[in-house]
């Protein structure tokens, strides 16, 4: 469970599952997402800076947007996907309504269910106010269903979650500077008690930025768990597209390309043909006609296309025999905004199997 809450959505961490208990049957109708806090509608999406403390590695993207799509037991719902822009693999997915009171998650009928028996959690309350401060969500003893000790019992556990909206501030991320984003904390403790009397807790303390009309912009995430080092992971919102209307309409460009332009290359094991943009493109705007390479005789070379990090890689089906190349960028990607790259890009590269320059070193050549 922990590992599944630490790769959730930017925005997962800084919602609450906000089971409203009690209230006063006289309070007025709830006043919705004054201010459109959270503006997720079809065909909207984010992209992410993301970065933990403890590694060194440069920050990865993140690429959350929102489709409809049909539950199964006919519920119709908003699909919340976030896909890393590194393994292209999708980190994090979520099921939502929104509503007059709340933005809820859905949970199928057959299974994925935080708690059993409930097929929809308010994940954010609205209206968002400034000085709210509440225990949104609280669980005791659960029974989760398994045995993780295998001695015929299940385990159970307990899940709280507290809020506390502080007020705006400014706030400055790749995407710009934001004069008054509303900060919100949420601090979800929760813990596992096998039935052998043994226990294990975890608390997540996610602090989040608002802002109207686009969403959450920036997240602190610290999670702490008994017997395990303190992580702090990082979300910054580095560009959008909300309703149609984009954060900037830059066109990505070329920063570099591998092997350089005009240059001879001696390479025993192969040569691959490698773009890098200066910024994410979109991975669905992407395939085998995006980058390509012939020889010198204007042959095709066969191969494969490669998306990752702002960086797009022709890899060869077989090992290139020496002779010049050509390798050639279309114009039909575009970055995550679909914004799409203003001019094609060609160069010409030597491949030669000298290696001369390898004798009484360790390189592989």
């Amino acid at each position: 469970m922990t590992s599944l809450l630490r790769r959730s959505l930017p925005f997962l961490f800084a919602l609450s599952l906000t089971a409203c208990g009690g209230g006063d049957d006289s309070a007025p109708a709830p006043a919705g997402d004054v201010g459109n806090y959270a503006p997720y509608a079809v065909g909207n999406r984010w992209l992410y800076e993301t970065s933990r403390e403890s590694l060194p590695a440069a920050p990865v993207g993140a690429l959350t947007e929102v489709s409809a799509t049909t539950l199964p037991d006919d519920r119709a719902a908003l699909e919340l996907r976030t896909q890393s822009l590194e393994t292209l693999l999708t980190n994090a997915q979520l099921y939502l309504q929104k509503r007059p009171d709340a933005l809820y998650q859905l949970f199928s009928p057959f299974g994925g269910r935080i708690i059993s028996g409930v097929d929809a959690l308010p994940l954010l309350r609205f209206p968002l106010r400034a000085g709210d401060s509440y225990t949104a969500f609280r669980y005791d003893n659960i029974e989760l269903g398994v045995d993780w000790d295998d001695d015929g019992i299940n385990e159970r556990h307990s899940h709280r979650l507290d809020i506390a909206v502080v007020g705006t501030e400014s706030v400055t991320v790749p995407a710009g500077t934001f004069p008054e984003a509303l900060k919100v904390v949420a601090t979800r403790t929760f813990s596992e008690t096998y039935s052998q009397g043994a226990s294990f807790s975890t608390v997540i303390t996610t602090t989040s930025w608002y802002v109207p009309e686009v969403g959450v912009v920036k997240v602190r995430t610290e999670t702490v768990s008994d017997g395990g080092p303190v992580t702090v992971d990082h979300q910054a919102l580095v560009s959008y597209r909300i309703d149609g209307v984009r954060s900037e309409s830059v066109a990505p460009t070329v920063q570099g390309v591998t092997p350089a332009p005009d240059s001879t290359v001696s390479a025993g094991l192969g040569v691959s043909a490698r773009v890098t943009f200066s910024e994410e493109l979109d991975p669905v705007s992407v395939n085998a006609t995006t980058l390509t390479m012939q020889d010198a005789d204007g042959n095709a070379i066969p191969g494969s296309v490669v998306y990752s990090s702002r960086k797009l890689t022709f890899i060869p089906a077989y090992l290139l025999p020496d002779g010049t190349y050509t390798a050639t960028l279309a114009t039909g990607p575009t970055d995550v905004l679909g914004t799409p790259l203003a001019t094609p890009y060609t160069w010409t590269f030597t491949k030669t199997a000298d290696t001369s320059d390898c004798l009484g070193s360790s390189r592989f050549c």
